[in-house]
């Protein structure tokens, strides 16, 4: 489904990505694990064609065959939406806070020709699927919580019923229980509508959730690859065995200290 070939990104004198490789498999879910600023998000914005336009990439990005990398803008549209979905890491930027999410939702499949009646009805089916109920169809994304502003950033990229889904961080903002079930969410859907995703983020717990396989980035490097149960559980790399080591462990609660009695005073 995509096949990445000797990806490098610069800035300048800067090197966002170098040489990076990678390949997944139609149905199969890539986590990518790295720390800030190790070109993960990089990575995904050119996978879609939207990098920032000092930034200069060469290799290859084959979807499906194609070579995406240096596709003119109206080429790519073919290919964004309607083939490639995109999640991103912050819902109250990636959404437009003048437009009700309804009409949000709806936006890329009346642009692909779809009537009003039938983008409003899929709009609203898409709101059932994510867990939110159809009259919020009318409400500003302001009006909603930080999970419920995440949930229609999925539908949206669902809309157009792509192919491939690539979720750039999108459970870093949320609280722990709310990310619980966004993941919970995302694998539900990955099954029922049979997508490839590519799934990124810097923390190993959620990766371990979501993720068939695992590549391990580093200052825009590749580190290691593999089934995500070997790279985690038995890691061939010393950067990601210290990845793993800097994960929090639980502590045992710290019992109370025990104070000496008061003693009677002599009588």
């Amino acid at each position: 489904m995509l096949h990445i070939d000797n990806l490098s990104i610069r800035f300048g004198d800067v090197c966002a990505t170098h040489r990076i490789s990678l390949s997944v498999a139609k149905g199969e879910t890539l986590g990518i694990v790295g720390e800030s600023g190790s070109g993960k998000s990089m990575l995904a914005l050119a996978t879609i064609g939207l990098l920032p336009a000092k930034a200069r990439a060469t290799g290859r990005i084959l979807f499906d065959g194609t070579d995406l990398l240096g596709l003119p803008d109206k080429a790519l549209d073919a290919y964004r939406g309607a083939r490639i979905g995109m999640i991103f890491q912050e819902p109250m930027s990636a959404l437009n806070p003048a437009m009700t999410i309804g009409r949000q939702i709806t936006e890329g499949m009346r642009l692909s020709g779809l009537s009003r009646a039938a983008a409003r009805s899929h709009a609203l089916g898409l709101l059932d699927r994510v867990q939110i109920p159809q009259s919020r169809a009318r409400s500003y994304p302001h009006e909603l919580s930080g999970g419920q502003r995440q949930r229609v950033c999925i539908a949206i990229a669902l809309a157009r019923q792509p192919d491939l889904l690539i979720a750039d961080e999108p459970t870093t903002a949320l609280d722990t229980t709310v990310q619980a079930d966004i993941l919970d969410l995302l694998d539900s859907l990955r099954r029922e509508f049979g997508l490839t995703m590519l799934f990124i983020s810097h923390d190993l717990g959620v990766i371990n959730c979501i993720a068939d396989r695992v590549m391990v980035m580093y200052r825009g490097t590749h580190v290691e690859t593999g089934p995500t149960a070997q790279v985690l559980h038995a890691p061939a790399q010393d950067y990601t065995k210290r990845l793993i080591a800097a994960l929090p462990r639980r502590q045992p609660p710290r019992q109370p200290r025990r104070t000496a009695a008061p003693q009677s005073p002599a009588s």
